[in-house]
């Protein structure tokens, strides 16, 4: 870290309006790493302090900008190069491109992270609308396909698969994911899987819960209460489609949006 100067800047007020658009900033934080040229070597965007950490040793390591970064790929490509391509052009808002470096590097590499990375990333970008339910549920099957019993790497896939469904209003592209996540984390006790309070704070954590539930609208409520009498159904058979559209409802209400709408103006 010695050798990087930080800069900081409001990409919505003044300079930092320029500097955005300059360097194609489509969300917050996205951190730039320029040489002392003004070439950019590396980019990514999120809050974790550990990707902060490894993106600026990884440069400090590889101190190439991405336009030979990418010349090196095309001249002899590997699943190291591609993926980081593939951080970076997510990183600008270049999705398409994004998942096709992404796929490229589970075919240079054909490793279980390699491919749940392909569907993370289809999951993670269902908002963009390039991609189908049907395109997450062929990557689902195919990750599932290796047979894996790596118990945090099939809580990320359940993890992405319920954002992706979500976004692609198809919440049971999660099912299939859920026996073999739940038989591997059984009595886990790794902290990246188990993230349950401590038994002594657990009466605690469910009243405030149920409090913070009980304070909001009707419609939440009633969603929960309905939740709770499917998933607890005698015959097995939840139906998930009347959960899913009371859900929607409590997104769709005014209360929601009126407060989505404060937070968003005083970001």
């Amino acid at each position: 870290m010695s050798q990087v100067v930080l800069f900081k800047t409001d990409a919505e007020k003044g300079e930092g309006i320029e500097l955005a658009a300059a360097h194609r900033v489509k969300g917050y934080p996205t951190f730039v790493l320029l040489n002392a040229d003004g070439k950019t070597m590396e980019r990514w965007s999120g809050y974790e302090k550990t990707s902060f950490i490894g993106a600026v040793d990884g440069a400090v390591a590889d101190p190439t900008t991405v336009e030979q970064k990418e010349a090196r790929f095309a001249k002899s490509p590997t699943a190291k190069d591609a993926a980081k391509l593939s951080e970076i052009n997510m990183s600008r808002g270049d999705v398409k491109e994004a998942i096709t470096l992404v796929r490229r590097a589970a075919e240079l590499e054909p490793t279980a992270d390699r491919r749940l990375a392909v569907v993370e990333g289809i999951a993670y970008a269902m908002h963009s609308k390039h991609f189908t339910a049907e395109d997450l549920e062929k990557e689902r099957d195919s990750f599932l396909a290796i047979g894996t019993k790596d118990a945090l790497s099939l809580v990320r896939l359940a993890s992405a698969l319920r954002y992706g469904g979500s976004e692609a209003g198809k919440p049971l592209i999660l099912a299939p994911a859920l026996a073999p996540a739940l038989a591997a984390t059984e009595g886990s006790t790794d902290p990246a899987i188990v993230k349950a309070p401590p038994d002594a704070e657990l009466d605690a954590f469910v009243d405030n819960y149920c409090k913070l539930i009980g304070e909001n609208a009707p419609l939440t409520m009633h969603a929960a209460k309905r939740t709770v009498e499917e998933l607890t159904r005698l015959d097995g058979k939840p139906d998930f489609g009347r959960t899913t559209a009371l859900v929607k409802e409590c997104f769709a209400s005014e209360d929601y949006i009126e407060g989505r709408t404060a937070f968003m103006e005083k970001r």
